[in-house]
């Protein structure tokens, strides 16, 4: 996500800011894949099965149009796979 620093023009006082990361629509994204969800599977593993990084779950979370990580890990469920915002590719792979 990242920060952001201004300075106060009237104290000189720095100003540190966290920056805002604003959710694609999922409809928006193109669909690299999808993944089935096995008994047993979390999140970060998830994540680091399809995009290689078990931190970037969030990716997944964009992809399915969900805010609570959890709501992916249903056994049997089928987790879409979409690639990053403005990566080219098919919307409706």
């Amino acid at each position: 996500m990242g920060t952001t620093v201004t300075v106060d023009p009237e104290t000189g006082q720095e100003i540190v800011h966290l920056r805002r990361r604003f959710v694609p629509p999922a409809e928006r994204l193109a669909t690299a894949g999808w993944e089935p969800v096995a008994d047993g599977d979390r999140v970060d593993l998830l994540a680091a099965r399809t995009v290689g990084d078990p931190t970037a779950f969030w990716q997944l979370c964009d992809a399915n149009g969900v805010f609570d990580p959890a709501e992916l890990t249903r056994p049997g469920q089928v987790v879409r796979v979409a690639l990053p915002e403005g990566f080219p590719g098919s919307l409706d792979a």
